[in-house]
């Protein structure tokens, strides 16, 4: 059976969505709006783990094996340094950076350089497992952990949240927020 594993929009109404199984093949399917999907066969079949949008033309693709590729007006190709990486997810900012969270903390990758910056916990720890993010309404980014949730505000500072309504929050698999700013989160706990 087919499982859409991934899927996003940008503002031309571009989709790529990740794909495991099913009669067509595994890997990165495209399309346009009222046109047929296509699977992109320069990404071959390994899993996309995350995709985020620049906002515009482009898509960035995080695969299984740990590598990250870009599409700019239908053509993939690699980015960044081509370390592999645990990718679990991944978010553009509004000044086109991107953000990765990883098995080995949060990267933040500004689409002017190549270089890569981490964000670190200090020893390692069950925070850096970043499963899941999502902008807050007052522009703070918030961080699914493997041990809660940590949110990043403008101003620099870290808040660590531990618990929701009163139940302990461990391992965060997801992150939304909807259109009355409130944030939602998935969660193992």
């Amino acid at each position: 059976a087919m499982r859409v594993t991934r899927l996003v929009e940008n503002a031309r109404g571009e989709v790529v969505a990740g794909v495991a199984g099913g009669a067509g093949g595994s890997g990165v399917w495209q399309w346009r709006h009222l046109e047929s999907p296509r699977r992109v066969a320069s990404e071959g079949d390994d899993e996309l783990l995350a995709v985020a949008s620049n906002g515009s033309t482009g898509f960035l693709a995080a695969h299984r094996g740990g590598y990250l590729r870009r599409a700019d007006g239908g053509r993939w190709s690699p980015y960044g340094s081509g370390i592999a990486l645990d990718v679990r997810t991944a978010l553009r900012d509004r000044d086109g950076d991107l953000w990765v969270g990883t098995g080995q903390g949060l990267l933040l990758v500004r689409e002017s350089a190549t270089l890569w910056s981490g964000v670190p916990q200090g020893f390692p720890s069950l925070r850096d497992r970043v499963n899941a993010l999502a902008w807050s309404p007052e522009g703070a980014l918030w961080a699914g952990t493997a041990d809660g949730i940590d949110v990043f505000e403008r101003d620099g500072r870290i808040r660590h949240l531990g618990r929701a309504a009163g139940i302990p929050l461990r391992t965060i698999t997801a992150l939304a927020r909807d259109s009355s700013g409130n944030m939602w989160v998935g969660s193992g706990s």
